[in-house]
């Protein structure tokens, strides 16, 4: 697709607050995949109805000694966010994730996925 303008900045309904939401589902993506590999690894996997909640639950509950605990609840407030953002529209008081609160889950993440990442190098 070709711009007509020479103009960086964002497109037709392209906001900071979309951007921070975009973040903030690619974050969550990232992190559930991280827990995802400890799952497979260990020869699990959470499949139905309330799979991101018990991935979760399931992370809190066998992936402290991974994971520290402000990522894990980072995680939680993630699961919550994508619920509003992306699986519901946002009504009422919803507000969308802040550029700061973006920053902060991509900072989670980051730590996230390296904390993963030495796991399995160890468990080689």
């Amino acid at each position: 697709r070709q711009r007509r303008s020479g103009r960086v900045g964002p497109g037709i309904g392209q906001t900071k607050t979309a951007r921070a939401n975009a973040i903030a589902n690619l974050v969550y993506d990232a992190l559930r995949a991280a827990v995802d590999v400890h799952l497979n690894v260990s020869g699990l996997k959470i499949t139905g109805k309330d799979q991101h909640q018990i991935s979760v639950e399931y992370a809190h509950a066998e992936l402290t000694n991974i994971f520290n605990t402000d990522d894990l609840e980072i995680y939680d407030e993630l699961r919550l966010v994508g619920n509003r953002v992306v699986e519901y529209p946002p009504i009422g008081n919803f507000m969308p994730p802040t550029k700061d609160e973006a920053a902060r889950y991509l900072a989670s993440a980051h730590r996230f996925v390296a904390a993963i990442d030495t796991w399995w190098r160890a468990a080689q």
